[in-house]
């Protein structure tokens, strides 16, 4: 009997471990244990869920390593470089959801938010993408590494906000160096940004692909009307907005275009979905109104009639109110 009291404590001892390990493999997960992964796969769906917990945010130098993944694409950045992606965090709120097809340009967005540009470095064999900092960098230094694309092929950079290239397009009917100012006027960031009169009717432009690509839009349109119409010259200019988002007030302008359009007797002709903008018949029908949707930078790129010109900067300036 004192033998056994002797060796009740150890028996104790050892069922006191057994239950609290018991406990613990039962214990609720943590918040670390139940954090969902930052992207899954869903068919042809990336769904992107960024925690917003201090603890658990992800940097820029990991949702790099996440798109290598997910595109196969190649990344490298120098050490500098390394320290900024390291520090910068990945803020994002709610569920993305994402296609496969596209989420290289989705990281671009993202890349462009944080001002970092990506820019393909060596033939497409062997090509690595290369992260920069746009902040800082000379100009000369960031132009030296745009891509040159034919235009034919700029449709294909309109939704890649962080790829830097250059194009040069031909203007028949234009007279490019007698809009040398007005077109120098567009460009709202001279580091990243170039327009060059390269002869009469040529003009090199330079920028990230979402931006040339609309801006070539545009001056195709330019170019058309001076063929339909010599005697008539358009103007364009760059309406930045501050309180409304130009998505918004180009639809409303569309639906004044088609009320001013059917007073007239001539349809509406909307801008295509990937022009991101809409058209017009104004001023008694002899050239079309044109007004493009810069998403990047919140702005209205429009073309018209010099006559008409002020009456839409007018109308812009009465919607771009804020409504607090």
């Amino acid at each position: 009997m004192a033998h056994l009291r002797e060796r009740l404590p150890l028996t104790l001892l050892v069922l006191a471990c057994v239950l609290a390990l018991g406990v613990l493999q039962g214990r609720p997960a943590s918040a670390q244990d139940q954090a969902v992964p930052p992207i899954q796969e869903q068919g042809d769906f990336f769904i992107l869920n960024f925690s917003q917990d201090p603890e658990h945010v992800i940097n820029l130098e990991e949702f790099v390593s996440l798109c290598q993944k997910a595109t196969g694409i190649n990344f490298t950045y120098n050490e500098a470089t390394q320290s900024q992606l390291r520090q910068m965090k990945v803020f994002m709120t709610g569920t993305k959801r994402v296609p496969k097809a596209d989420f290289y340009q989705f990281f671009q967005v993202e890349m462009f938010i944080n001002e970092f540009v990506c820019v393909e470095v060596g033939p497409p064999h062997i090509s690595v993408v290369l992260i920069q900092n746009i902040s800082g960098q000379r100009a000369g230094s960031l132009r030296q590494k745009t891509e040159y694309v034919v235009p034919d092929r700029l449709e294909e950079y309109a939704d890649q906000p962080a790829v830097l290239v250059k194009t040069v397009l031909h203007l028949p009917n234009t007279d490019v160096r007698q809009l040398s100012t007005s077109l120098r006027g567009l460009l709202t960031d001279t580091n990243t940004q170039a327009l060059i009169a390269a002869g009469e009717h040529s003009v090199i432009l330079q920028g990230f692909g979402s931006y040339v690509t609309s801006l070539a839009q545009l001056l195709h349109l330019v170019d058309q009307e001076s063929a339909a119409q010599d005697e008539v010259t358009p103007v364009f200019d760059v309406l930045p907005l501050e309180f409304a988002a130009a998505e918004d007030v180009a639809d409303l302008m569309e639906q004044l275009l088609e009320s001013a359009n059917r007073r007239g007797g001539s349809p509406v002709q909307r801008g295509r979905a990937d022009q991101q903008g809409v058209s017009g018949v104004l001023g008694g029908g002899e050239i079309e109104t044109k007004i493009l949707v810069d998403a990047r930078t919140n702005s209205l790129l429009v073309m018209a009639l010099p006559e008409e010109m002020p009456r839409i900067k007018d109308l812009v300036a009465r919607l771009d109110v804020d409504l607090v």
